[in-house]
Parts: structure tokens; sequence; C-alpha cells
């Protein structure tokens, strides 16, 4: 009983809130720019999500298997130097940076099993959302090498 009253109290103080906010949009008050940023937020939120959807993110474990048993093609992303400090084994190297609105040469197969890592795991999203819109069909990103716990191998 006591959860139930507490939904109400917080339902009400946010349908409250929105009617307030709704109210002082349309009646002039000068929050016309405060709703237009708000949608403008919401929809590279949006498109976020729906870049998010067209690549999966997955465990440096997952990432591990699919290795073992499937043919992947393994990316790192990250600089050269960086990648020749130390690599996934077979990987090979495109860095973010050169991930444009071009097909990459090194990646012509579009329906290729395609493992993305880079240090931390920010590039690599970034990086599979950019191949996932460029057509790319099987893009799975699996976060960063410091969460590696396998083998890697230097140049």
């Amino acid at each position: 009983m006591k959860n139930k009253t507490l939904l109400g109290i917080g339902l009400a103080a946010v349908l409250g809130l929105a009617g307030c906010a709704g109210s002082g949009i349309q009646a002039g008050t000068g929050h016309a720019e405060t709703e237009q940023m708000l949608t403008s937020e919401i929809s590279r939120e949006d498109e976020t999500v729906e870049k998010e959807k067209l690549y999966r993110k997955i465990s440096a474990k997952e990432a591990k298997e699919m290795m073992d048993r499937d043919s992947v093609l393994i990316v790192d992303v990250r600089t050269l130097s960086e990648y020749e400090s130390g690599h996934v084994p077979d990987a090979v190297n495109l860095p973010n940076e050169e991930i444009t609105d071009k097909e990459p040469e090194l990646l012509r197969d579009k329906d290729a099993v395609i493992l993305l890592y880079c240090r931390s795991g920010r590039r690599s999203k970034e990086a599979a959302m950019k191949l996932a819109e460029l057509g790319y069909s099987q893009v799975y990103d699996f976060g960063g090498i410091i969460d590696w716990p396998y083998e890697t191998v230097k140049e």
C-alpha cells in the first residue's frame, strides 16, 4: 500500500511539472528555445540508439569464443603506434579516425563478421556506429584491450 501511495505521489509530481512546463511554453513565456533544445537533444539520443541497434556490444569472452570457432575479422581501431605496442593476435589496424563516410579499403566484405576493439571502448563504439551506418551487417564491439584477459602480440 505504501509503495502505491509513493508511486501515486511521484506520478502526480511528474505530471504536474510536465503541465507547468508545457503551459509556459504554450503561453509564450520565452521557453520555446528550451523546448527546441530539449527536442534536439532527444533526437540526438534517439539517433544514437538507432545506430547502436546496427551493431552489437559483446564481452571480451564472447569475442574470444567467436575468434576460436568462427571466421572473423578482428580490427584494432587504435593508432598505429598503439597497435604496435600490443594487439590481439590476427588483428588488423584501422584507426577510428580513418573510418569516414567511405567504405574502408581493408573492409571489402560488408557481410563479414567484424570484431572491433580499441584501448578503452570509446573509439571502438564510434567505429562500430560508423561501419554500421556504411552498411556493414555483422559488426561487434568488444570494447577495450585494457579489459582483454587473453594473449596479445607486439609488432
